[in-house]
């Protein structure tokens, strides 16, 4: 079976189609206000926060398509591979 491709920020490259429940936050997750806060706030919270395996994802508890607050926090959480994986199937 193929594997996604990697991509260059960390973790397989996520395809819009297939992960965001708006087309829209693409440009979010691709700019490099994003991409800068996401690695600062992997290297203050490197572990995962349902296990205790290394962080690769940061992820937003309560979706943005749902409400969640972009830039909050509070909204925000360091997931590894695994746990986000297991996330994302149960929503």
């Amino acid at each position: 079976m193929p594997s996604m491709p990697k991509s260059k920020y960390g973790g397989e490259t996520k395809n819009s189609k297939n992960w965001l429940a708006n087309p829209e936050d693409e440009k979010l997750y691709n700019s490099r206000r994003w991409r800068n806060f996401r690695l600062s706030y992997l290297k203050k919270h490197p572990v995962c926060a349902k296990c205790t395996q290394p962080a690769k994802y940061l992820d937003h508890i309560k979706p943005i398509s749902q409400g969640g607050e972009i830039w909050d926090l509070r909204n925000l959480q360091s997931l590894c591979p695994s746990c986000n994986g297991r996330k994302t199937r149960l929503q």
